[in-house]
């Protein structure tokens, strides 16, 4: 849908692709497609749910110039307590390990690659369970995001991509590096 000044485009992730059953390809894909809208000059201004009733994530983008990064990478908030990171430079992990055992006080459980350019930290004693999600969790994301900003990466976008276990939602957090200003 589009009027003279303003476009609107719809993008359904279905089953009938070969990498929707594959959740670390879907996040790649999507870096991916972050990637080729900031060299086209895209950019997000908005990240939001504007339903009231199901799960529908919006995104506003405007044109601007184009923006180039060497550095375009997810970090998704998985099932029970674990942090997915994807492609994200070794830098960024040790970044995160930091801001875990400094700011949380349960620290981390266990941490590691799982495969290529997959990087996972399961935190013990899961901050963002709805049952623990208190002040502290909520510093800790922010600590998360301030330390990124502070090693020049910013969270470009923050999606729900689905349900998990129990209905839970998954988030993932879009990452670029060096990104210009608007």
């Amino acid at each position: 849908m589009h009027d003279d000044a303003h476009y609107c485009w719809e993008l359904k992730l279905g089953a009938g692709h070969g990498w929707a059953g594959d959740p670390d390809a879907t996040r790649r894909m999507l870096a991916q497609v972050f990637r080729h809208l900031l060299a086209a000059g895209w950019r997000v201004v908005l990240s939001t749910d504007t339903s009231s009733d199901r799960d529908l994530a919006t995104l506003v983008l405007l044109k601007s110039a184009p923006a180039v990064s060497d550095s375009v990478f997810t970090i998704s908030f998985a099932a029970d307590a674990i942090l997915r990171l994807i492609d994200a430079p070794a830098d960024v992990a040790a970044l995160i390990e930091r801001v875990l055992w400094r700011r949380w006080s349960h620290g981390i459980a266990q941490a590691g690659a799982t495969a290529a350019g997959v990087y996972v930290i399961r935190v013990a004693s899961n901050p963002w369970a709805a049952a623990m999600a208190s002040a502290e969790a909520r510093l800790l994301t922010t600590c998360m995001v301030a330390e990124l900003r502070q090693a020049g990466y910013s969270v470009y976008a923050s999606l729900d991509l689905g349900a998990g276990k129990r209905g839970v939602d998954l988030e993932t957090w879009v990452v670029v590096k060096d990104l210009p200003p608007f």
